[in-house]
């Protein structure tokens, strides 16, 4: 199903069907890492800081990420006339993949302070991605500003477990 809509005088012909299958791509890859990337007991296994969030608040937050890129790369394709569109999606393209790693570095292989250092990386990633997003699309560089913030939050998290564990 295709959306078409102008703003701004730039041109968009949205595919929901496309977004629905990105997102349900982006959840699969994670759903495949979180299973064969280690196991989640652990983190109740872990001393954690007060600022923790429980483990079933990690799962609905991630997923509603993982959709929500999915929206959002479709929305990036979708916009016709841009000069930074390209390097926008690489950059998005490769800050998701990059997060994907982090899950059986910290679970799979209790590697407390790698797994930090990855995911102050990440959040490098985001930052980068979310200045290219920006003169691309609103929507899109929303979704990885708020993705950048919870990179932060998980970085401190992480943070905090490698130096009480």
């Amino acid at each position: 199903m295709k959306i078409r809509f102008d703003i701004r005088k730039e041109c968009y012909c949205f595919d929901l069907t496309r977004a629905v299958i990105f997102s349900a791509v982006f959840v699969a890859v994670a759903m495949l890492v979180g299973l064969f990337g280690g196991s989640t007991h652990t983190y109740t296994c872990l001393l954690l800081p007060r600022f923790a969030l429980g483990r079933g608040l990690f799962v609905i937050f991630w997923t509603l990420f993982y959709i929500s890129f999915g929206f959002a790369l479709e929305i990036i394709l979708s916009v016709n006339r841009c000069a930074n569109r390209e390097k926008a999606i690489y950059c998005f393209l490769l800050t998701v993949a990059a997060g994907y790693l982090w899950f059986p570095l910290f679970f799979g292989m209790g590697a407390f302070f790698l797994s930090f250092l990855l995911c102050s990386f990440v959040s490098i990633l985001a930052f980068v991605s979310l200045k290219k997003l920006v003169r691309v699309n609103r929507f899109a560089s929303i979704v990885m500003g708020i993705y950048f913030v919870w990179l932060l939050y998980c970085s401190a998290l992480n943070f905090c477990i490698w130096i009480l564990n």
